[in-house]
């Protein structure tokens, strides 16, 4: 009995010491997946995008040494599964795997009762017992996946299904600790599949743009027009360091109409970014300006605010009730693209090193001084919604600029201000010599533009006795004039 006894204390003694050194009596393991959470796109239309099959440690033990993984998909279709660009890719490329194992595939439907999908097994070395990184979530494959968006929208799922079987045995989901098993969390991914409708070829749409538009053709000047013509964009505005951005953004009209036009419009339009000012809203400038400021309107209605964010749920942005005439029958042009309205943003804090970015879309129920607002476009004395107001966006980014060191005037970067850096211009313009490194340097007067003008000034300053060329001269230094110029990197000697 007593041998026993301490044959029995001597294995728990064992164990428990095991148990110490490993810890993963409380170590939790979790396959999961990371990629874009929604498709959309025309009904049919076969979106295709890059998702991530992974595993995560919480616990104090060892990472994992390898796994085998066996996925499935429901409204959707694996077409490849590799190990490249993940963590279980060669030590050469930048991951772990040494020596190990590593068999990844596509199944076969047929051997798998109609279902597709892939399956991986991967030790990540034989002979010297290389782990993840523990307590981590690492990516362990790399997949390609298809879904076709049904009519009215759906869904997809990307999921861990125990038994599906490659070119081998079924292969069933499990995380490997220490030489023993474990039984890992799987988590699946449901992928939000949305159907978005053109609206190319409808009588009404809206837009935004960076600059005014009249007389356009439709969709002429609209930022980042997609197929389905949803007007949806990005504008970058360079800000120079210390500086604040500023930016105009247009809002229009896009007409595609066989008679009658667009006489007059409501638009609720939010801004959204904690980071960006609304400083004006305005028809001025625009094709809804006066007659005799160029535009069509004449003694019409016209009623353009900023809402007061009080009175709006704290949201931001802008109202404009406008009719053309109330006694003419003016209207916009049949066809075309017309800025209507003219909305000036800011950023509101100097230039960090990231961007700053403010939203700006259609959204009804705003209210300024009078009842909520909705957006409606008027044709014909009939009131209707444009097709894409509900997906007409733009996304105004105040981007730092880099903040590159030069002096100005020294055109062929060489560390020097002489008569070749004017020759240097020249030959660039006119004899098809290699263009300046930095075009801020060769920017000689500081006006904005790289041109003949730029030799010429060169050439007073040198010889005649004329003025020196602006900052950053004679030493180096950043450009403080806000322009479209760049200098990629810091010049020599700077």
């Amino acid at each position: 009995m007593r041998k026993l006894y301490r044959s029995v204390a001597a294995c728990a003694a064992i164990a428990v010491l095991a148990l110490g050194q490993r810890g993963v009596g409380q170590d939790v393991f979790t396959l999961g997946f990371e990629g874009a959470a929604s498709q959309s796109g025309s009904a049919d239309e076969v979106k295709s995008d890059t998702y991530y099959a992974t595993l995560g440690q919480v616990g104090e033990g060892n990472g994992a040494q390898g796994w085998s993984v066996s996925i499935s998909s429901e409204g959707a279709t694996i077409t490849g599964l590799t190990t490249a660009g993940t963590i279980a890719d060669k030590v050469e490329n930048g991951g772990l795997f040494s020596g190990g194992f590593n068999k990844t595939e596509v199944i076969d439907p047929a051997k798998n009762g109609g279902s597709g999908g892939a399956v991986s097994g991967v030790v990540l070395s034989l002979t010297e017992g290389t782990t993840l990184p523990a307590n981590t979530t690492q990516r362990i494959g790399k997949m390609g996946v298809e879904a076709k968006i049904p009519a009215g929208g759906g869904v997809a799922k990307l999921l861990y299904l125990d038994g599906l079987r490659g070119s081998g045995q079924p292969v069933n989901n499990v995380v490997t600790q220490d030489g023993d098993s474990q039984a890992p969390v799987k988590s699946p991914l449901t992928i939000n599949l949305v159907e978005v409708v053109s609206c190319c070829d409808d009588p009404v749409n809206v837009g935004f743009s960076s600059t005014p538009v009249k007389g356009g053709s439709p969709f002429e000047g609209i930022l980042d027009t997609t197929e389905l013509c949803s007007g949806n964009g990005v504008l970058d505005v360079q800000v120079s360091p210390g500086q604040t951005g500023a930016a105009t953004v247009y809002a229009n009209v896009i007409s595609n109409l066989t008679a009658g036009g667009v006489q007059g419009w409501s638009f609720s339009i939010l801004v959204n970014g904690d980071k960006v000012d609304l400083v004006s809203s305005t028809t001025a400038g625009t094709t809804a300006d006066k007659v005799e400021n160029g535009g069509l309107f004449s003694g019409g209605f016209n009623k353009t605010q900023i809402i007061d964010p009080a009175l709006n749920g704290d949201r931001r942005g802008t109202v404009s009730g406008l009719v053309l005439s109330l006694t003419e029958g003016t209207t916009l042009p049949f066809v075309g693209t017309e800025s209507v309205l003219a909305i000036g943003l800011a950023s509101k804090d100097p230039q960090g090193d990231v961007p700053q970015v403010g939203l700006v879309s259609f959204l009804s129920g705003l209210r300024g001084s009078g009842q909520p607002v909705n957006n409606v476009v008027t044709v014909g004395g009939d009131s209707q919604a444009a097709c894409n107001f509900g997906t007409a966006s733009l996304a105004v980014a105040f981007v730092p600029r880099l903040a590159s060191d030069f002096i100005r005037g020294n055109a062929n970067d060489d560390e020097k201000i002489d008569i070749a850096d004017p020759i240097f211009t020249i030959n660039a313009l006119f004899r098809g010599a290699a263009p300046t490194p930095c075009q801020d340097a060769a920017d000689a007067n500081d006006d904005g533009i790289v041109d003949a003008s730029d030799a010429v000034y060169m050439i007073d300053y040198l010889f005649r006795g004329q003025a020196s060329p602006p900052a950053p001269f004679p030493s180096c230094g950043a450009d403080p004039t806000e322009d479209e110029l760049v200098c990629p990197e810091s010049a020599p000697g700077c």
